[in-house]
């Protein structure tokens, strides 16, 4: 996906995160709705019923999820992959810390290299605003102190300066 098509649909994104907010009774809009991504490789499929595919191994979570978001899969991909792993990864606090911790140093890890990934802070900004929409009160949050919304607001920034950048001679 080029960088305009990005920010159209991470823009069209904020705007319909923004829209279900008014919608709480249909429940969390990032976790009580799937997104439909036809056949698209994700994590196994998880029924709203809130728990997992009942033969998934947790201990794969986070080399399966990374493996998705890595393959450069598309951003409608990546979301349904991230509510997914949300969900599996309620069952575990130590599963659900790694994952969004290993998330944020992937992110960082592309502004080490001077060569910012824009997906890649747009996965930590949508599993932050997952685990917010997800945890329950008195659970431990792993993403507790992120502002997801921020960072995919600033991936959004990021891919628009990428594709300025890839158009100068």
């Amino acid at each position: 996906m080029n960088s305009h098509a990005f920010s159209r649909l991470a823009m069209s994104i904020v705007a319909v995160l923004l829209g279900f907010t008014t919608f709480a009774q249909a429940g969390p809009p990032l976790i009580c709705h799937p997104i439909e991504i036809g056949q698209a490789k994700s994590l196994p499929w998880v029924e709203f019923n809130h728990r997992g595919s009942t033969d998934y191994d947790l201990k794969n979570l986070n080399r399966d999820t990374l493996a998705i978001l890595d393959s450069h899969a598309p951003v409608l991909v990546r979301m349904e992959t991230l509510r997914r792993a949300t969900i599996y990864a309620r069952q575990d606090p130590q599963v659900a810390k790694e994952l969004i911790t290993r998330l944020q140093a992937r992110a960082a890890k592309s502004d080490v290299a001077r060569r910012p990934d824009a997906l890649a802070w747009f996965d930590v900004g949508y599993l932050a605003e997952a685990y917010k929409q997800w945890m329950g009160k008195g659970e431990p949050n792993p993403a507790a102190g992120l502002d997801g919304y921020s960072l995919v607001r600033n991936a959004i920034s990021l891919g628009r300066i990428q594709r300025w950048n890839s158009q100068l001679p």
